[in-house]
Order: C-alpha cells, then structure tokens, then sequence
C-alpha cells in the first residue's frame, strides 16, 4: 500500500472543529469500527477550526455556536482521543480585543492539557500564554519564522519547502490543499479585509473575491501549492509528518451541499484506500440527502 513505506506515521489534523461535524463524526467511528479502509501508517490526533462568532478568528461572525453545544462537540472528540486545536488567524488584533467575552469563554471550555491554539498575533500569544498556560501553541509563519519551534507554515511556501532550511520538521504543520495561489495579488489584501470584518462584526459585508471561479476540492489540483498523495510521501521522507487538511472550500463555498461534498472528496482523497472510495461516497451522500431531506420536511 502507498502510505507503507513512509519513514515515520504520517499526522493528520481535520478541519471543522464545529461546521459539517456530522462529518467528522462519521470518519472517526468508521474508523474505530473499520480501520481497515484507511491508509495503515497515519494517525488521526487532532481537529481544528475556527470559534463560530468569534473575532478572533476570519470566520463569519454572523454565525454562532451555544457554548453547551461546543462542550457537546468537545466531548465527543475526546472520548475518541483527540484534541481540539483552535485557529485564530486575526492578525489585527489590539489589546482592548484580548477581553472579548465569548472567546475566552471558549478558550475556558477547551483549557486542558493536549489541546492546541493555532494563531498568527503576538498580542495573542501573550495573553493566551499568561492566561491558558495549558495549550500549546503553534504559530503560523512565513519564511521569516522557519526556525522555531512548533509552526504551521503558510501554504504559498508548500512549493519551496523541501528547499527551505525549517529548524524542527517534525514539529512543523503543513496545509495540504490550499485553494488560494500564493502569487495571487489580492492574497494578503483578502486576508487584511476578512480580518477587520472580524473586529467590526461585518459591518462592510463579506469579501467576494474577483478571482474565483471553480471552489472543488478538485481545482486545488492546480494550485502549485496543492500536496498530493506523492509528494506527501516525499516530504515525509525529509522529515516532515503533520499535515491540515483544508477547510477554506467549506467556508467560502455558496452552495452547502456542494461544500459537503467537496469535504468529503478531501478525506477520501487523503485518509481512505481507493478500493473503498466509492463505498465512503455512497454512505456520505446518502446520509447528508437524508439529513437534507429531514430539514426541508421540517419546514414545510
């Protein structure tokens, strides 16, 4: 099998800590019930994504996640052995946001040994540090932070990586299937806009991007920075072994079917043997059309 002859076991973190976690649900029990659909030398450790509402984050703040059904989500992951990695990619954030309310509510949920904060501000490093000495944290980086320790590496360098002197490989995170180019031109202005919409709860509505077309999980294929299957392999064999799977499709997607599906492609293509990928896509599909079909039915 492909995924045998890595050097060390290959680390995968999902994404959709909180949206589309029927999902992630149904991947893990298959997986405890059914191991032998999924490649043999990975492991599955961690979940992350974004705080619904929070301004922490780029996420949408129209959206919002009761702090009960958060607990309800985190507990099912830990009876499964996994920990919660939270994102915050907010890099505008000033120390008046510190003291936002129902982010250190969540943090508060989640604050316990083996779980993960994944953020880009200093400002909030700090405070998370002092405040919730029990994460660890992993700091997203350009070319100018490849020497420390504990790094999510930002995908327009997946392209240069093997080239590039990182420090500590094996505590090094890497994004799998990233949508974005990095030679796009409006990449660092996309970014800026998403992240003062956080901090002013959308008041100049969401950022529809010029330069999009296709959103499949699919397109990603093209993108220079996409690490398929074979040069996973390869970058495991110089060291490196965490490896995010993309959850941007999800959140900047329109059609909420078309997103799931898209999800779901994303895992079969990295976690699930071949000869199961139609078996996975049958049972996915038919269970999000049922899903569908009980909501719509409610409503009528």
């Amino acid at each position: 099998m492909f995924l045998k002859f890595f050097n060390k076991k290959v680390n995968f973190i999902l994404p959709n800590l909180f949206n589309n976690f029927y999902i992630n649900k149904f991947f893990i029990e298959l997986k405890n019930s059914n191991p032998k659909y999924f490649y043999d030398d990975y492991i599955l450790s961690q979940i992350y994504g974004t705080i619904p509402y929070s301004i922490w984050g780029l996420n949408n703040t129209r959206k919002y996640a009761p702090l009960r059904h958060i607990k309800q989500i985190f507990d099912f992951y830990y009876q499964n052995k996994l920990s919660i990695n939270l994102l915050f990619e907010n890099n505008f954030l000033k120390k008046e946001h510190l003291y936002d309310t129902y982010s250190n509510a969540v943090l508060k949920t989640a604050h316990k040994k083996g779980n993960y904060i994944t953020l880009v501000s200093e400002i909030l490093e700090d405070y998370i540090k002092k405040n919730y000495p029990k994460f660890k944290i992993i700091k997203i980086v350009n070319k100018n932070g490849l020497g420390r320790k504990n790094i999510f590496v930002e995908s327009r360098l997946n392209n240069q990586i093997i080239n590039l002197k990182v420090k500590h490989k094996s505590d090094t995170y890497l994004m799998l299937n990233p949508l974005c180019m990095g030679d796009c031109p409006l990449y660092d202005f996309h970014r800026e806009y998403i992240s003062k919409e956080q901090l002013y709860y959308n008041e100049n509505g969401l950022f529809l991007c010029p330069l999009e077309n296709d959103l499949s999980f699919y397109s990603s294929f093209k993108n220079p920075d996409f690490i398929s299957l074979h040069k996973l392999r390869k970058l495991n064999n110089k060291g490196f072994n965490n490896f995010i799977i993309n959850n941007a499709i999800i959140n900047r997607s329109i059609s909420k079917s078309y997103t799931n599906i898209d999800l779901i492609e994303s895992y079969i293509y990295y976690l699930i043997k071949p000869e199961y990928h139609d078996w996975i896509r049958k049972n996915l599909t038919q269970q999000h059309f049922n899903k569908v079909r009980r909501e719509v039915n409610a409503k009528i």
